[in-house]
């Protein structure tokens, strides 16, 4: 070998700020500017339900949402409570149970902790009704 070739050192990078501070800041949109009105007659709570339905609108927010005429908001329905805290529970299964329990969640969308619920209940444990909701944020049809 010649010569042997050192690699330059790393360098701090510079954070100095590209602006001055003194610089005014933009300016805010403001809310009647006409280029809004345009986007005013797509913004209906019709189009948003369609939204939600078709699954272009995912998420809600349900302060700023449209209402419709004469529709008043109602208070969020609370989720059930359980009676008694959940413990976790693991077993094994045969592979074709377990074949099955997957299948019947494709199919129907419940999920193989309510049907091992329900299977315990038609043996007669006493399960609520309350314990068979699935808490899941997005359900699977």
């Amino acid at each position: 070998m010649a010569g042997s070739k050192t690699r330059p050192s790393l360098q701090a990078p510079d954070l100095s700020p590209t602006v001055p501070s003194d610089a005014p800041l933009p300016q805010r949109t403001d809310p009647n500017d006409s280029r809004f009105a345009g986007a005013e007659q797509f913004e209906t709570p019709e189009a948003l339900l369609r939204g939600v339905k078709n699954g272009s609108v995912r998420t809600l927010n349900p302060e700023t949402m449209p209402r419709s005429v004469g529709v008043e908001a109602s208070p969020p329905a609370e989720p059930p409570r359980r009676r008694s805290p959940e413990l976790s529970l693991s077993t094994k299964v045969p592979d074709h149970v377990m074949r099955e329990l997957r299948r019947r969640y494709a199919n129907t969308g419940v999920t193989i902790r309510v049907q091992v619920l329900l299977a315990l209940k038609a043996q007669g444990f006493e399960i609520d009704e309350d314990d068979l909701q699935d808490e899941r944020k997005h359900q699977r049809r």
